[in-house]
C-alpha cells in the first residue's frame, strides 16, 4: 500500500510530503511516530491512505483541509 506522511515543520510555512510504500497502517503508523520524533522542528505528522485519515500526531495546522480538497472532474 502507498501511503501519504504529511510534515508539519516549524521551519517551513506547508507540510513536507512523502509517501510511504509499506504493507498495512502499523507499520505505516511506526513510520510516522518515527519521523514525528526524529526532528526537534517537526511539529506533527498525518498519516492518510487515499482519502481516509489513518493517524494524525502532534501539531497539524490546516494541511487536511489542504489534502482532502476535492480534485476537478472532468
Amino acid at each position: 500500500m502507498v501511503y501519504t506522511l504529511l510534515i508539519h515543520d516549524d521551519r517551513y510555512s506547508a507540510p513536507s510530503l512523502y509517501l510511504l510504500t509499506v504493507d498495512n497502517d502499523p507499520q505505516a503508523s511506526a513510520l510516522a511516530h518515527a519521523r514525528l520524533t526524529e526532528s526537534d522542528h517537526h511539529r506533527g505528522v498525518e498519516l492518510w491512505d487515499g482519502e481516509r485519515l489513518v493517524l494524525k500526531l502532534g501539531a497539524c495546522d490546516g494541511a487536511t483541509e489542504l489534502h482532502a480538497a476535492k480534485r476537478p472532474t472532468t
